[in-house]
C-alpha cells in the first residue's frame, strides 16, 4: 500500500520519468543549448562567478598556512 501511494506522488518510482528522459535525450541537450547561446565573455563571467568562492577559500587557506609557518621560525 505504501509503495502504491509513493508511486502516485513520485513518478520516477513507476519508471515513467526514466522513459521520458530517455526519449528526450536527458538533461544534456538542454544544458548544451543553454550554454550554446552565450557569448565567450558571458561564459567567462559565469565561470568566474562559479569559481571565485573556491579561489577565495584556497587563498585564505594559503595565507593561514603562511602565518602558521612564520610563527614556528
Amino acid at each position: 500500500m505504501e509503495w502504491n501511494a509513493a508511486r502516485l506522488k513520485f513518478s520516477i518510482l513507476s519508471g515513467k520519468a526514466m522513459e521520458e528522459g530517455a526519449e528526450s535525450g536527458g538533461g544534456r541537450s538542454q544544458a548544451k543549448s543553454l550554454f550554446a547561446n552565450q557569448s565567450f565573455v558571458q561564459l567567462c563571467k559565469l565561470g568566474l562567478a562559479l569559481t571565485w568562492p573556491l579561489a577565495l577559500v584556497a587563498s585564505l587557506a594559503f595565507a593561514a598556512l603562511l602565518v602558521i609557518l612564520s610563527q614556528h621560525h
